[in-house]
């Protein structure tokens, strides 16, 4: 499993329905020590990106409850910081624990990815073996207890549900969201993508199906490439998993983008009705970058 620092943007919105049994997404604000996530409208952007995934992500994921004399430890990269930290705890079912905060990040909008843990008990054991197949990583679907994700503390960003109120010259929040989401769920991070990963290309079936054939990714094999274009309700766009989002313009999740989570093991339900219907009357934007122009 690669390390938990990757960049850029996603995105989709808010009228979405929920299902039942689908992945709950916890946001974790103990390391938000700019106090970034009081802001309201940054709050309700965040928010509405998880409300995405968690209405098409199906996955049964165990909880992870440490029996007495065990010990479970997160461990992943301190928003605030970017310091390497371990934290014990539990995880509850079908749920992933992200912890979001924000800092200067140099020029990039965003970084994010699955954190790693350490099980032991206090004989010294090692539970790593005994945890849920998908929680200890003991098979080919990736199914993480969560990670981290980091918001450049500088940008200016559009926090607006409605992307008709984005300035031209503005970062879209909620796009950085997603992709970074994209991210932390294994997608240019995790073992299991990487197992698709030959020759500069990402060869997963489902991908394959949506594209006609394996996609072309950046030299560093965490996203498709630059310019990859898939549909969205239909509508051409640029793939939200690709490293670049344009100031200005907004990004939704491309058939491509779901694709990837279902290569790396998510069960992706169909687009729900409402969120079908918000689609078709937002506006969709192609072109995007991450960097600040």
């Amino acid at each position: 499993m690669r390390a938990w620092k990757h960049q850029i943007a996603g995105l989709t919105t808010a009228l979405i329905a929920t299902h039942a049994n689908a992945v709950s997404l916890e946001f974790d604000f103990t390391y938000d020590t700019s106090g970034f996530f009081t802001q309201a409208d940054a709050l309700a952007s965040l928010n509405a990106a998880g409300a995405l995934f968690e209405s098409r992500l199906q996955d049964s994921l165990a909880g992870i409850v440490p029996a007495a004399g065990e010990s479970f430890e997160v461990r992943f990269s301190r928003p605030d910081t970017g310091v390497l930290s371990g934290v014990e705890r539990s995880i509850a079912a079908d749920t992933l624990v992200i912890y979001v905060g924000a800092r200067e990040l140099g020029g990039a909008l965003g970084e994010g990815g699955p954190g790693g843990f350490s099980a032991s008990s206090f004989g010294g054991g090692d539970l790593s073996a005994s945890l849920p197949p998908l929680r200890g990583q003991t098979g080919p679907d990736f199914g993480p207890w969560g990670g981290a994700m980091t918001f450049d503390a500088s940008a200016d960003w559009y926090f607006g549900a409605d992307a008709a109120g984005l300035g031209g010259g503005q970062s879209d929040f909620y796009s950085v969201a997603l992709h970074e989401i994209a991210h932390v769920l294994g997608v240019g991070t995790s073992a299991t993508w990487g197992s698709w990963v030959s020759g500069g290309e990402f060869s997963g079936p489902a991908v394959q199906a949506v594209a006609g054939g394996p996609v072309a990714l950046t030299d560093d094999g965490g996203h498709f490439a630059e310019g990859t274009l898939s549909l969205v309700m239909g509508i051409s766009q640029e793939a939200a998993l690709d490293p670049n989002l344009t100031t200005g313009t907004r990004k939704h999740l491309t058939d491509l983008d779901w694709a990837a989570l279902e290569d790396i093991g998510w069960e992706v339900a169909p687009v729900p009705l409402p969120a079908a219907l918000w689609l078709l009357a937002a506006p969709l934007f192609g072109l995007t970058v991450w960097r600040r122009s």
